[in-house]
């Protein structure tokens, strides 16, 4: 079998198979938009032919392309095309002139919606009454950064038929000032004219576009409701997804007690779906996170949200694990990752998964890169790198912020993938530091404890939580701006997370996260090698093409 291509000619890194590992090789062959050998020149030679497209990279540096395993792909894509972004708002006074710019060119009745402002930077929080002044004929939904609290006036409200004595299960309203936390957004949102699936096919490629330019080439939605699948099956009918998706299917929406029914299981090359979100607590920046400790800067005193009662969740899950379904659970304080280990335990204990193992699970074999003169690794039975060994579908933990010594060695032992963002520390640090409690703030996202206690770890960026998404900017995050020193895991550790780490996550490192044979041709293309850039400088690198296997033509990178 011959190559159809040959890539050359630069830095070429491949990750390991375990964290830490990194391998410069001199080419890539490839064939069909998919890895055939990667090793020395001389050792694909005979893989070639005269037919054989060679691709020089010119001295710049290719490696698999970035799995970022939680973003929300949609969001992404609304603030870049219709939503009102507050992320760059730096005062009050700034977050209602935008606020108010937007509300002018409203017709009356219409809907004002933005997203990203952030209480710590603006210097204090928005207020029901000064937005009804701004905007008095139009409703206001504005969503803090975090997605876990909303600031809205009073048409709003009174469109959604809230009053003060209106409750919520998982949820709270602060009727006077018009702040609405977790469940309560729901209310709100579900008194709004709904977004139509034309609208959710315009966001997801929009926000799809924009995380290929950042070199992602794989990434997980992690809350996607009926309609959203529905548009994510027709773009992938029509193939018109640019990059691999994987979906997390969520149960309960926000606003009420519904439950959704489980999703049909879909799987192609650029979409799947047999995982379903739950989420446990609120938002670390936003001090909703359940945490065993009362929040700093809080009156009255707070520890947070928990969104469950222990029993429902462990009933929702059980559902969802008895049919092979992998769970994501969204769970940041340390209270919440009590909850929901607890729940996982039970699950792997009362109930093993049929359908599904555990990657590298029994009977299987992963390989590694078996180019001329590399022996290849074999891992059997069932424990992943980095990662214990369980019955059944691997669940994943999404932030898994604040954990303490006992989290980390139960999600060892039960294979429970963890999924954080680095990038919070660079950009939230300050939310972080101006509300924990002093004895948490070495717990904030301690990557390095995660991988030293042998977990397997997905690295994402929750966008748009944070204003950049990019990869780099999370290596730099990952490697040079631990909220404590010695916290931070080296460049090795981090490129596996968001390349062989993303692909665990999604149970799917056969295809994808190595220069291995087999693996799909999903690449992304710097300027520099990153082993040569100052860790405090990783975010500075450019991303100068993102490959997916289809996209390829000669000397074309798009």
């Amino acid at each position: 079998m011959k190559a159809d291509t040959l890539i050359y000619g630069g830095t070429i890194l491949n990750p390991g198979p375990a964290p830490g590992g990194l391998e410069a090789l001199e080419a890539v062959a490839l064939r069909e938009g998919r890895v055939l050998a990667a090793g020395r020149m001389s050792e694909l030679e005979p893989l070639l032919s005269p037919a054989t497209r060679r691709v020089d990279l010119e001295g710049q540096t290719l490696l698999p392309g970035f799995n970022d395993a939680h973003v929300h792909v949609w969001k992404v894509g609304q603030l870049r095309t219709t939503l009102l972004d507050l992320r760059g708002a730096e005062s009050l006074d700034a977050f209602y002139a935008a606020v108010r710019e937007r509300a002018q060119a409203l017709q009356p009745g219409e809907w004002l919606w933005g997203r990203g402002w952030n209480e710590a930077r603006m210097g204090g929080w928005p207020d029901r009454s000064a937005l009804d002044a701004i905007a008095p004929r139009n409703p206001v939904l504005l969503t803090r950064t975090c997605a876990h609290i909303h600031a809205v006036n009073t048409p709003a409200l009174q469109a959604a038929g809230v009053t003060p004595e209106t409750r919520v299960p998982g949820g709270e309203i602060d009727f006077g000032r018009g702040i609405l936390y977790e469940t309560a957004y729901g209310l709100v949102f579900n008194a709004m004219p709904a977004p139509t699936q034309a609208d959710y096919e315009r966001w997801v490629l929009a926000g799809l576009e924009h995380l290929k330019s950042l070199g992602i080439t794989s990434a997980t939605d992690p809350a996607v409701d009926p309609l959203l699948y529905a548009a994510y099956r027709a773009l992938d009918a029509a193939g018109k997804l640019p990059v691999r998706v994987n979906l997390l299917y969520i149960r309960r929406p926000d606003g009420g007690s519904e439950t959704f029914p489980l999703p049909e299981k879909h799987r192609s090359g650029f979409l799947r779906c047999d995982s379903v979100k739950f989420f446990a607590d609120g938002g670390l920046s936003g001090a909703t996170a359940a945490i065993s400790q009362p929040y700093k800067a809080l009156e009255p005193p707070s520890y947070g949200i928990l969104r469950f009662e222990t029993e429902e969740l462990y009933a929702l899950a059980l559902e969802a694990h008895r049919q092979g379904f992998r769970i994501g659970t969204h769970a940041i304080g340390d209270r919440a990752l009590d909850q929901v280990l607890d729940v996982y335990e039970r699950l792997y204990r009362d109930s093993p998964a049929k359908g599904h193992e555990a990657p590298g699970g029994a009977g299987t074999q992963v390989k590694g890169r078996q180019a001329p003169g590399g022996a290849g690794t074999q891992v059997k039975g069932r424990q992943a790198p980095g990662g214990g060994g369980t019955q059944g579908p691997r669940h994943r933990i999404e932030h898994f912020g604040l954990a303490g010594e006992e989290h980390l060695e139960l999600a060892r032992r039960l294979g429970v993938i963890a999924v954080p963002q680095p990038v919070f520390i660079h950009e939230l640090r300050g939310n972080f530091l101006k509300y924990l409690p002093e004895s948490m703030i070495c717990r904030c996202y301690n990557l390095r404890a995660m991988f030293a206690a042998g977990l397997t770890v997905a690295f994402s960026s929750d966008g748009p939580v944070v204003s950049r998404v990019s990869p780099l900017v999370g290596l730099q995050a990952a490697v040079a701006e631990p909220m404590c020193e010695g916290n931070g895991v080296s460049l090795e550790t981090a490129l596996w997370a968001y390349t062989v780490g993303g692909a665990l996550a999604q149970g799917d490192e056969g295809n994808r996260g190595r220069l291995e044979p087999g693996h799909w041709a999903d690449f992304v293309l710097l300027d520099r090698d990153p082993r040569t850039v100052e860790p405090g400088a990783l975010g500075s690198l450019e991303v100068r093409s993102t490959w997916t296997g289809q996209d390829f033509s000669p000397g074309v990178w798009r």
